[in-house]
């Protein structure tokens, strides 16, 4: 290689180096300037609450208490076990009273007495009214046979003077007088029918005593038996208890998470012992608070004994055991901003909203719910918020952001 080209050769490198020099120092430069514009802030990132978390326990919806009742007598016959899942209108215990049992004997005695006193009427009855046609029989043959005796006198008489009077005179002849038998055959019928109508009583008696000699005892609803046995010759105790199959959520909120909870609202529950999440519907809220010590409804930071607490009932979608401890998760509406990122002016308060990398001062209204004040104009849901805006921060200034959420109270 000759002289001139390697000179040539360094004098390109030399000039490449140069231009690399200065291409770094520009940059340098320009990197310099742009962070003189932009300001790095932390920044808050707008989104949903936490929800409010309340510690809970399943109970049964409906339950029914069986006693035993004295006066339809002995516990017969018992037709579930203790624990036994049964449906609505399955037997469950059936009585025997021997008292009862008495009462229809004697009242059967007595049925049997009026059936006598039925068949007497009734050949009474017969007897009467045979001897009404015997007599109207007699009266209309004494008639024949003295109209009989009549015309064989008047055919045996001599012809008389037709100018003489005729002394011939008409046999007066017995009436048939039915009104004798007619009063006797309806004091009879009526009797009968008195008698007709005391077996009838009698056997509404014996219907109803009978029921009471094995009265039967049926489930009221779908779900599990408990049996106490001593309730079973005590009447002052529980014999059986039935719980229904359809459970619900017992739980409580305290004065403070009171506006949170209404009937209809969605929640999820999360079920400890399983370790899973059903959904689940707020049933019931209480208008008055619960007396004396209150449930263990764990709320946001609020868990002071010296709250009031009010009762609220959830009803989970899928039956859960009964006794299971829960937590139902109550979601917060409304949006919540730390208070370091708000700026509070003469005519209101605002904060700094980043919109492609700018800081834009933008109104805000907050309304308080309980202990936390919710925004309602101003922030959406996703919003990018200066968190700790200072004072030399200005509306449409270039910004660096560095997104940190913490849980806001």
């Amino acid at each position: 290689m000759s002289k001139k080209a390697k000179v040539s050769i360094f004098s390109l490198c030399g000039l490449g180096l140069i231009a690399i020099i200065f291409a770094v120092f520009s940059l340098k430069k320009q990197l310099s300037n742009t962070e003189e514009l932009a300001t790095s802030f932390p920044a808050y990132l707008v989104k949903e609450q936490e929800p409010l978390v309340l510690d809970g326990v399943v109970i049964t919806k409906d339950e029914e208490s069986y006693y035993v009742d004295p006066t339809k007598g002995e516990v017969e016959e018992v037709y579930v076990k203790d624990g036994q899942t049964v449906a609505a209108g399955d037997k469950l215990f059936s009585y025997h009273n021997d008292q009862a049992t008495q009462e229809i004997s004697d009242l059967n005695r007595q049925k049997n007495r009026l059936y006598g006193q039925m068949d007497d009427l009734k050949q009474q009855l017969n007897k009467q009214e045979t001897a009404k046609q015997t007599a109207k029989a007699e009266a209309e043959k004494a008639k024949q046979q003295a109209q009989a005796v009549k015309t064989t006198e008047d055919s045996s008489e001599p012809m008389q003077d037709t100018k003489q009077p005729s002394t011939d005179t008409n046999v007066e002849l017995p009436a048939f007088d039915p009104s004798v038998f007619d009063e006797q055959i309806d004091a009879t019928k009526k009797a009968i029918k008195e008698l007709n109508q005391s077996i009838e009583d009698m056997d509404i008696n014996i219907n109803r005593t009978s029921e009471k000699t094995s009265a039967m005892v049926t489930a009221m609803i779908d779900g599990v038996i408990s049996i106490n046995q001593k309730g079973k010759t005590n009447p002052t105790e529980v014999f059986m208890k039935l719980l229904g199959s359809s459970n619900l959520i017992q739980t409580a909120v305290t004065e403070y998470d009171y506006y949170a909870v209404t009937e209809g609202l969605e929640t999820d529950i999360y079920v400890n012992a399983e370790d899973r999440d059903v959904k689940g519907t707020i049933t019931s809220v209480a208008k008055e608070p619960l007396q004396g010590a209150g449930m263990a409804g764990g709320t946001m930071g609020q868990a002071s004994s010296d709250l009031s607490k009010y009762q609220v009932l959830v009803k989970p979608e899928t039956s859960l055991p009964l006794g299971f401890n829960v937590q139902v998760k109550v979601p917060l509406k409304g949006l919540v901003i730390p208070e370091t990122a708000i700026i509070t002016e003469e005519d209101g308060e605002y904060v700094y909203k980043v919109e492609q990398d700018t800081a834009i001062k933008t109104k805000i209204t907050r309304q308080k719910e309980g202990l936390q004040l919710i925004v309602t104009e101003g922030v959406a849901l996703g919003d990018i918020i200066l968190s700790q805006p200072d004072d030399t921060v200005t509306d449409g200034q270039s910004v660096v952001t560095e997104i940190i959420n913490e849980d806001v109270e």
